[in-house]
């Protein structure tokens, strides 16, 4: 019995420390803005200028649908409206990842209201 619990709770403790761990933007960087994304190393003017064209359409279609505005505004600090109906939370940063000239990946990352 007492190797079973020590099994879970290095499973469980392998796990907190993966998900501790684990990098917000593997092969990428996280940036909030387009100025943001110019200053980092692996991104040019050109990259940028393309990548933050797509993040509105993005913001409002990806992520957490609430019905209310009142529903999104208890737990995150800025929401936005959602297509094709509803309120979600507007992202807080950008994973941006770059795979030659072309965006390999962009992915919102939000924030949770602090309480």
């Amino acid at each position: 019995m007492r190797i079973v619990f020590f099994c879970l709770a290095a499973v469980m403790a392998g796990f907190m420390a993966w998900s501790w761990f684990d990098p917000p933007c593997e092969g990428g960087a996280m940036v909030a803005s387009e100025s943001e994304c110019r200053a980092v190393a692996l991104f040019d003017a050109a990259f940028c200028a393309k990548a933050w064209a797509r993040t509105e359409a993005l913001a409002r279609s990806a992520g957490p649908t609430l019905q209310t505005q009142a529903e999104c505004n208890d737990r995150y600090p800025v929401c936005i409206e959602k297509d094709p109906q509803g309120y979600g939370p507007k992202p807080g940063g950008w994973c941006l990842v770059r795979a030659g000239n072309e965006i390999a990946r962009i992915e919102p990352k939000y924030e949770l209201k602090r309480r």
